[in-house]
């Protein structure tokens, strides 16, 4: 029974088909599992390929919108900046 077995795994390998059936247990096909699991690891890192665009495209379009804030702050404070030495520069010669 041993080598019935034996010989049976050894054709399974060697035709390349590693599916075995007994009435005990069932081992799929390597090739058949291996191909469904690729297949499948694809669309998850299609789906996450798609998740990381969105949200870089999301962090680029807002990262972009505060730099373009800050700048505008920065004007402003830069103008409060001038009128201040302006203001300073008045009061000293009011006080000469």
């Amino acid at each position: 029974m041993a080598a019935f077995l034996a010989g049976g795994i050894t054709q399974r390998v060697w035709v390349g088909s590693f599916g075995i059936k007994l009435p005990f247990v069932e081992l799929a096909d390597l090739p058949g599992a291996a191909t469904a699991s690729i297949t499948a690891i694809g669309e998850v890192t299609k789906g996450l390929d798609d998740q990381i665009a969105s949200v870089t495209t999301a962090l680029n379009t807002r990262f972009d919108e505060q730099a373009e804030e800050t700048a505008a702050r920065a004007e402003a404070v830069a103008r409060v900046s001038r009128a201040v030495s302006d203001l300073e520069e008045r009061l000293g010669k009011l006080e000469s």
